[in-house]
């Protein structure tokens, strides 16, 4: 397809063809999608507020979906603008392009309601121009007829992760990791204090939910978390069903050494938010959270309190690395600081991530890592689980070579049996290395026991 010989104050071009949409057409979560998309901040707390001002649940599902699945296609977005605009426009008549090829591509609008939505969006903004609104006209009526392909979803990570993940698993895995990145579910995962009363609720309340065999509930357009049946009494909380099973890896290894009546206390080192922490506190547990910022430990008591677990967990403000419990602990849980580049489904900020700050960030992680295994070693306990959020071989395994050589703990193999869905993540030394999928984020877990 020629490239259009478009401006911003060219001649307008002629009207949309097909039928009006009707007035029931969420012309109100277009527009705020469009504010959001226009500004720099499309993922922070305040777009997150233009959609809560959406009085509709639809409206606001509508607006999230068109904002994510923008952010997580950029690059091929990008592909087809540069292929139908001579000149690329800024701020919000790029951000109406980007609305209107989201809409025609990927959400299966019909081309002549997706444009003349966009239209009609972008005209509420008072500084858009005419030829501005026949620019955008022009450009997504060229797209619309155009045949060619989609960039692979492979175009919509940074050139950094893309060859991290290539380097440490091959292109066929950078693929697979890229193309479940580039999908919005809207989806949400809950850990529970008690699953099956959790269930009933739901189903009373005709909440469409879906227990995993982990015992996690996953819940397709939740809408507000906290409008959802059980967050007022504190049933449950938001936690990837990846994420919980370092704290199921760790309550077996502790079911097998500890004595008759025996308390269990442990350490969960790098604490906040606190899933961790509440799923060991629900079991009856003496947990102590460990965590660097104030911010964060504000966070996580907020979240404790909620939950009614007050009682068992408690929370630290203290560097890990030089941290001393107040009695031996008979295990610690060390879900280590990472570049997170294992929660791409909810987080679209780890697809941009730029060389310099991604192996800056990692270079400081896994020193900080180190330390805090340096510090936790001596503190007596029995048995232990390390996880990282993160893809990286160098965050993952090769950590996990390195404790091994500083001494004084062999790798407690996981079994298939501990982990229903996820057995066939387990690779060959017994540590979990599992994929971002619809199952979950990316995680890397080994457990480890005392010798």
């Amino acid at each position: 397809m020629p490239t259009l010989n478009c401006s911003l104050q060219g001649p307008a071009h002629g009207p949309v063809t097909g039928p009006v949409p009707t007035s029931n057409s969420h012309s109100n979560a277009r527009q705020v999608a469009l504010k959001i998309l226009s500004t720099s901040s499309s993922t922070s707390t305040k777009s997150s507020s233009l959609i809560s001002s959406l009085q509709s649940p639809s409206d606001r599902n509508l607006c999230t979906n068109l904002v994510q699945t923008a952010n997580r296609r950029e690059g091929q977005i990008d592909d087809i603008i540069q292929r139908h605009a001579k000149k690329r426009p800024k701020k919000v008549v790029l951000a109406a392009l980007k609305l209107g090829i989201v809409q025609m591509k990927f959400l299966d609008t019909p081309p002549h309601a997706a444009i003349y939505e966009t239209l009609e969006a972008l005209k509420t903004f008072p500084s858009v121009s005419k030829p501005q609104v026949s620019f955008v006209n022009a450009v997504l009526r060229s797209a619309s007829n155009s045949t060619s392909p989609l960039s692979p979803s492979t175009s919509n990570l940074s050139p950094h992760i893309s060859s991290t993940l290539s380097s440490d698993w091959g292109s066929s895995v950078m693929s697979e990791v890229a193309e479940v990145y580039s999908l919005h579910d809207g989806g949400v995962t809950l850990s529970c204090t008690d699953v099956d009363v959790v269930g009933e609720m739901f189903r009373t309340h005709n909440v469409t939910n879906e227990i995993s065999p982990l015992g996690s509930v996953g819940v397709k357009n939740p809408g507000s978390i906290k409008k959802l049946p059980g967050f007022d009494e504190g049933l449950w909380w938001v936690q990837d069903s990846s994420a919980s099973l370092p704290a199921i890896l760790l309550k077996n290894s502790i079911e097998r050494i500890k004595k008759e009546g025996e308390t269990v206390r442990v350490v969960d080192v790098c604490s906040a938010p606190g899933g961790k922490a509440m799923q060991m506190g629900s079991w009856g547990w003496e947990v102590e959270g460990v965590e660097l910022k104030e911010k964060r430990a504000k966070r996580m008591r907020e979240n404790i309190e909620r939950t009614r677990l007050q009682n068992k967990v408690t929370v630290t403000v203290a560097d890990a690395k030089t941290f001393q419990p107040s009695l031996p602990p008979l295990g610690f849980l060390l879900d280590a600081p990472c570049t997170a580049t294992g929660t791409g489904r909810k987080n679209v900020d780890v697809m941009r991530r730029s060389e310099a700050e991604g192996k800056k960030m990692e270079e400081e992680l896994v020193n900080t890592t180190v330390g805090i295994w340096e510090n936790a070693k001596h503190w007596g306990s029995k048995v232990c689980v390390f996880s990282v959020c993160s893809l990286s071989v160098r965050e993952g395994e090769s950590q996990v070579d390195t404790f091994l050589r500083m001494g004084g703990v062999e790798i407690d193999r996981i079994m298939p049996e501990e982990v229903p869905g996820f057995e066939g993540s387990i690779d060959e030394q017994g540590r979990l290395r599992i994929f971002p999928s619809d199952r979950g984020d990316g995680f890397f877990i080994t457990r480890f026991i005392f010798v």
